[in-house]
């Protein structure tokens, strides 16, 4: 869901869940696993400059998914955090980069890290006449 506020602000919200099918060849390779189902929560908060300028502030939130080996519920149930930014720069008229970071703000369970990424974007429509 994505709601304007105002003239340059943009929230947008995604809610996901993720399911897992049985693993029969578990380590070391006849071991029945299998993994609960993981909801996720994501929000977005942009401010845009001008037209292909924008930064946007990101949070996440997922929790759920522990895992039975054999039968033997595992105390591995993830609730964790991440916060993260994102900045898009215009490159001529169809093209931006995007540099990107986020962090884990409270890790439960699971890989605690940081990432940092630089990515080329192309828009292949054509750009809207201006209104008057």
């Amino acid at each position: 869901m994505s709601q304007p506020i105002g003239e340059r602000w943009l929230l947008d919200v995604y809610t996901a869940l993720w399911l897992f099918t049985a693993n029969d060849s578990y380590y070391p390779g006849t071991f029945h696993r299998t993994q609960a189902p993981m909801g996720a929560f994501q929000a977005h908060l942009s401010y845009t400059f001008r037209r292909a300028l924008w930064v946007a502030f990101d949070a996440t939130y997922y929790a759920g998914g522990h895992t039975t080996v054999q039968g033997v519920e595992n105390n591995d149930r993830q609730s964790n955090s991440r916060l993260g930014a994102t900045l898009a720069l215009p490159v001529g008229r169809r093209h931006s980069i995007k540099l990107a970071a986020s962090t884990g703000a409270i890790v439960r369970y699971g890989a605690n890290f940081t990432t940092f990424s630089v990515g080329w974007q192309t828009g292949w429509l054509p750009r809207p006449a201006p209104t008057r």
